[in-house]
């Protein structure tokens, strides 16, 4: 919808080709030994949040090979005193 607003439907799909060639030839690494990671999301000095499963974020840590340390609870939660 956006390249046929701004009139550069040629250039989006051969950038959406150039990523489908991109994203097809990718592949997860294989680490060495098992990594977990634990995604920290600072909204503001006082808000910290925490990736749970079925988020960006989460996308990112596998797409690294990694395991997301949080698989209890899908989206962000506020990480608190009390939730630590």
């Amino acid at each position: 919808y956006v390249a046929r607003w701004t009139q550069t439907e040629k250039q989006a799909e051969a950038l959406l080709k150039e990523l489908q060639k991109n994203l097809s030839s990718f592949q997860r690494p294989v680490l060495s030994r098992p990594i977990k990671v634990l995604f920290l999301y600072a909204r503001g000095p006082n808000q910290l949040y925490v990736s749970g499963k079925d988020t960006a974020a989460d996308a990112m840590i596998s797409l690294s090979g990694a395991k997301n340390a949080v698989d209890g609870f899908s989206d962000y939660k506020i990480l608190s005193t009390e939730a630590l």
